[in-house]
């Protein structure tokens, strides 16, 4: 065998081994994000309301069916509740905080832990920079 027959087999052992680099490198790239893709679909948030009653939500924009709308009266002011992820009682999902949540907007945390669409004031979720009327009036071209 030649000189140049030993280096074409010695540089085709070496493609041999890259391209299975390459393969292991691109395999375990599609499993983490496999992976980060099922756990961000299940982030799934518990959390009960003073009176007990258990709510869950996978921050997908679902209602609770105990959704209650309207005002409350105390003394001489009225307060509005219009938050679809809870009720008056509803507590904020944060772990170890015993806030009740919003009363407008959507999110399922307290005003503390919720921040406010930058368009029309709502409370939203803190990760968030526009609340979803917004978000779909602005892209059906209402806005």
């Amino acid at each position: 065998m030649s000189d140049w027959e030993k280096e074409q087999a010695e540089m085709e052992e070496y493609r041999k081994k890259t391209n299975r680099r390459l393969i292991i490198l691109f395999s375990v790239f599609a499993l983490i994000v496999v992976i980060i893709l099922i756990a961000s679909s299940s982030n799934n948030h518990t959390y009960k309301s003073s009176n007990s009653t258990s709510y869950g939500s996978s921050h997908t924009g679902k209602t609770y069916s105990s959704y209650s709308s309207g005002t409350k009266s105390s003394g001489n002011s009225t307060t509005s509740f219009t938050n679809k992820y809870g009720t008056r009682t509803t507590k904020c999902a944060h772990k170890g905080c015993n806030n009740y949540i919003a009363s407008s907007g959507d999110t399922n945390c307290c005003t503390v832990h919720s921040n406010k669409c930058l368009n029309c004031g709502k409370y939203i979720d803190e990760d968030a920079m526009y609340c979803m009327d917004c978000l779909t009036d602005y892209f059906s071209g209402k806005k």
